[in-house]
C-alpha cells in the first residue's frame, strides 16, 4: 500500500530530489496521524533551509548588512572567526580535515569541502577557486553553486533573524556553544549586536518525541515509518499522552543524550527505569 501511495504521487513539476521529498512528506504525513483527525489536520510543507539561507545571505551581502557580512569580507576578522570556531560542530576542523570553511561547493548535487587560502576558497583538487569578494559570493549563492555551512545557517536564522528553531538535545549543546562563541567574538570587536544575542534563549529548543511503542517489554521511540506501518496511533493514545507533563516526554532519550554529550567516564545519575514510569500505560 505504501509503495503504491508513493508511486501515485505526481512528480512531474519537481526540479530536484528535494522537491520530490517535499511531495512525499506532504502525502505521507496524514497517514501517520489518527484516522479521526486526518481530514482536518494541517498540511506539512517541507522547505529546504539551505536554499532559503543561500538566497537570504546573498541579499544580506548585497546590502552589506549584518555582522556576518562584516566578518566574511574582512580577512583579519575572518581569521579570528576561524580560530574561535575551530573544531565546533557545524563549522570546520582543520586537524581532522572535516567540515568546510564557511561554504560548501555543490557539484552534481553533492557537497564538496572548501578550504580558505588567504582570500580564496579552493576545493580539495584545486580545480575550483572562489574569491572572497561580496559580488562573487552573492552570485554563487543565488545560483546555488555554494551553500552556507551549518555555522552560517544558524548565524543567519538564530543569531541574526532571531528565529526560534526546533531541535533535539544535541542541538541545544552545539547551538549554545555557538552563542557563547559569537558573544566572545562580538565583545572582542565591541559590537552592539552582542546585547541582542545575549537575550537569545538557546536552552528551550528541544522537540520531544511523542510516539512510543513497547517491543519485548522495552519502550522504543517510533520512527515515521513505524507510524506508517502501524496505520497511525489511535486517538486515545494522544489523549492519554496529553495528561503527562511535557518534561516527561524528554525522559526516555536522556540516558542516550547524556552518554553522547557528557565526557567519557561520566555515569548517568538517575535510574533509567524510574524515568520510564510515566509511560507504563503504553502497551
Amino acid at each position: 500500500m505504501l509503495d503504491e501511495t508513493i508511486r501515485n504521487i505526481d512528480f512531474s513539476g519537481c526540479q530536484t530530489y528535494r522537491d520530490q521529498l517535499a511531495k512525499v512528506n506532504f502525502t505521507l504525513w496524514p497517514l501517520m496521524l489518527p484516522k479521526e483527525v486526518r481530514a482536518t489536520a494541517p498540511n506539512l510543507l517541507t522547505l529546504g533551509v539551505e536554499e532559503f539561507e543561500a538566497v537570504y545571505l546573498a541579499e544580506l551581502i548585497r546590502k552589506r548588512d549584518s555582522f556576518i557580512v562584516d566578518f566574511l569580507f574582512d580577512e583579519a576578522k575572518r581569521k579570528r572567526i576561524q580560530e574561535i570556531f575551530e573544531g565546533s560542530t557545524g563549522a570546520w576542523n582543520h586537524t581532522r580535515g572535516s567540515g568546510t570553511d564557511f561554504f560548501w561547493k555543490i557539484t552534481n548535487g553533492k557537497m564538496e569541502q572548501l578550504t580558505l587560502h588567504g582570500n580564496v576558497l579552493r576545493d580539495e583538487q584545486g580545480a575550483y577557486e572562489l574569491t572572497m569578494e561580496p559580488s562573487v559570493i552573492a552570485q554563487e549563492l543565488e545560483h546555488q553553486q555554494i551553500l552556507p555551512c551549518m555555522l552560517l545557517t544558524y548565524a543567519v536564522t538564530v543569531f541574526w533573524c532571531g528565529i526560534r528553531s526546533l531541535a533535539g538535545m544535541g542541538s541545544i549543546q552545539y547551538v549554545s556553544e555557538m552563542k557563547r562563541k559569537w558573544i566572545q567574538y562580538l565583545e572582542e570587536i565591541h559590537s552592539t549586536e552582542v546585547e541582542l544575542i545575549k537575550h537569545i534563549n538557546t536552552q528551550l529548543l528541544v522537540v520531544a518525541s511523542i510516539n512510543f511503542s513497547r517491543v519485548h517489554s522495552m519502550l522504543r521511540q517510533d520512527s515515521a515509518f513505524d507510524l506508517l506501518f502501524q496505520g497511525g496511533k489511535p486517538l486515545t493514545y494522544y489523549q492519554q499522552l496529553a495528561q503527562i507533563p511535557y518534561k516527561y516526554l524528554q525522559y526516555p532519550t536522556l540516558p542516550v543524550s547524556y552518554q553522547y554529550y557528557i565526557p567519557k567516564g561520566g555515569t548517568f545519575p538517575v535510574n533509567e527505569q524510574e524515568l520510564l514510569k510515566p509511560f507504563a500505560w503504553i502497551q
